[in-house]
């Protein structure tokens, strides 16, 4: 086996471990905060984190994973990259934050939530301090990880102690900042520890940084037109129809992204790989063909179970005030399939320098989703929001799909059939069974993950076996 798959194997399995305790965790959070805060606050600060997104990206235009890509390949750069990224990241997000106050003076949805967008914008200076880019282009990303979830069970300890009625929106918007100092001091000390970089070699200059933003553009571009159709709606669900529709849309969509940590995860993981092989056509091939089969896997059977019986984990977990976001959470589920597949033949695009390739992509769905939710979104609500998301998610596969044929093409329907017939079999069951009899929704839901497991082991026993054998060997190596 090679040196390259352990790494993966070994990345992806404690990222994974990782990250779904840090989402227990901050699940966990999320159902107390809305249960004590309410509909109409948690409507208030999801609008003012769907607008502070766009300050965000004007941080991070897809520099950090220009930097990532060529740290993977040439690990001598970590100090120049360093030096370019502070420099940048940091003027840019004085920026950011100076149009966020002139954005809260405008006071346009009224003094609630212009305060927590001044309170919320702090966590924009932050980001450029944070060097966890430099480590996942390094694979050192699972101590990391680690930390992440400490510093998110000590921010929910903090929660609890702290947080316990509306009153309280202020107090919440701040608390993240001391456990998120801790993440970005960690991954300092762990970086310069390692000796990945320099500190007395770091220089703050804007000197030479024009060709890392030319090349980064594509990326934030696309980026943005991903802000645009995931996160629009909601700010355009603030303007015609109040805070509780924000509220009750953004509670099912955050619970959909629960699903996208698996795709993170192995997206990390796998990133350093799919650079490496750059100039080898047929280890793209390969690689990329594997992480895809990897992702549909995973996405497929979550999307057909989360349809099948989401509105009844919605009011389980976040109560009665919160039911009208079942319905939207089942049918927003069905773009954690799309997003699975469109990672999986999207983000090698990345890897291998084809990066205006998404942005194309990304910006003709952005356009078609803006024009129709400020159509549909002021009749008629919510539900347009949802199909138009999913309409869009549809159009950068067509683009992706078209590019991959091009660009180091895999068998995509021989990867995708299975898991496609299997999710489609069980999750089709599911909702039958949930419809027919309610009250036995979590027996179904077991049933059908068992039932989708078993679908797995039958269809990748071979690969599964040898994953297992080499992530075994790979520890033992250690």
């Amino acid at each position: 086996m090679s040196s390259s798959r352990q790494r993966v194997i070994g990345n992806f399995a404690t990222l994974i471990a990782a990250n779904m305790a840090g989402r227990l965790v901050s699940m966990a959070s999320g159902i107390y905060t809305r249960r004590v805060l309410g509909v109409i606050a948690i409507g208030q600060l999801s609008w003012a984190q769907a607008v502070l997104s766009y300050f965000s990206l004007m941080i991070n235009p897809g520099l950090e994973t220009i930097a990532k890509r060529d740290v993977a390949q040439d690990p001598k750069r970590g100090t120049q990259y360093v030096s370019l990224l502070l420099s940048l990241q940091l003027a840019l997000a004085v920026l950011a934050y100076m149009l966020v106050g002139c954005a809260a003076l405008l006071n346009i949805r009224g003094p609630t939530i212009s305060i927590l967008m001044m309170l919320s914008g702090v966590s924009l200076l932050l980001m450029p301090l944070n060097l966890a880019w430099l480590l996942q282009a390094h694979e050192k990303m699972a101590s990391v990880a680690m930390v992440e979830v400490l510093s998110q069970v000590l921010q929910l300890a903090a929660v609890l102690v702290l947080i316990h009625a509306p009153e309280h929106l202020y107090r919440y918007a701040v608390l993240a900042y001391p456990f998120r100092l801790l993440v970005i001091g960690y991954c300092a000390w762990r970086a310069a520890r390692e000796q990945l970089f320099s500190w007395r070699e770091v220089r703050v200059s804007l000197w030479k940084s024009w060709p890392l933003v030319k090349e980064a553009m594509p990326l934030g571009f696309s980026q943005a037109a991903i802000l645009l159709y995931y996160n629009f709606d909601a700010i355009l669900l603030g303007f015609s129809r109040g805070d509780e529709a924000v509220g009750l849309y953004s509670t099912a969509y955050n619970m959909m992204l629960v699903a996208l940590v698996l795709s993170g995860a192995l997206s990390s993981a796998y990133f350093p790989s799919l650079a490496r092989a750059q100039a080898d056509l047929q280890e793209q091939r390969r690689v990329s063909a594997e992480f895809l089969r990897l992702l549909v896997w995973m996405g497929l059977p979550i999307a057909a179970l989360n349809w099948a019986v989401g509105r009844h984990l919605v009011e389980l977990i976040y109560g009665d005030r919160f039911a009208g976001s079942g319905p939207l959470f089942e049918w927003l589920s069905l773009d954690i399939a799309l997003v699975f597949f469109n990672i999986g033949i999207g983000w090698p695009l990345n890897a291998w320098g084809f990066q205006k390739k998404s942005f194309y992509a990304t910006i003709v769905a952005a356009g078609l989703n803006v024009g129709l939710n400020c159509l549909l979104i002021p009749p008629f609500g919510v539900w347009p929001a949802v199909a138009t998301t999913l309409l869009s998610e549809v159009v950068v596969m067509a683009f992706l799909v078209h590019w991959r044929r091009q660009i180091a093409p895999i068998p995509l329907w021989n990867i995708v059939a299975k898991p496609l017939l299997a999710s489609v079999v069980v999750g089709g069951a599911a909702r039958v069974l949930v419809e027919s009899f309610p009250g036995q929704w979590m027996i179904v839901m077991v049933g059908g993950a068992a039932g989708l497991a078993i679908s797995v082991w039958m269809a990748e026993k071979e690969i599964l076996c040898r994953l297992w054998q080499q992530y075994c060997a790979g520890r033992r190596a250690a």
